[in-house]
């Protein structure tokens, strides 16, 4: 998902595993079993621009948190803290 998010893709996956904390608020999410719900959130993602344009924006911002100078950022942080222990 965060590849699709990268390239502007409005995303829309299942509630497992690791995914909900990856894509946040920036993408649908339904039961992996729940096919109804997944069929109605595709044919609202297929009809509303608007919505699209909302996940493509969530999404653009999502990813920056996943950069390569995010994640340093955040690793320096982590072993500084270790440090100072």
């Amino acid at each position: 998902p965060l590849e699709a998010m990268t390239c502007g893709a409005p995303v829309l996956c299942s509630r497992v595993g690791g995914l909900p904390e990856g894509v946040g608020n920036a993408a649908v999410m339904v039961a992996p079993t729940d096919a109804d719900r997944f069929r109605g959130e595709l044919t609202k993602l297929a009809r509303s621009a608007e919505l699209r344009d909302e996940l493509r924006h969530k999404g653009f911002e999502r990813v920056k948190r996943f950069s390569w100078e995010s994640t340093a950022r955040q690793t320096v942080a982590l072993y500084e803290e270790v440090v100072r222990r």
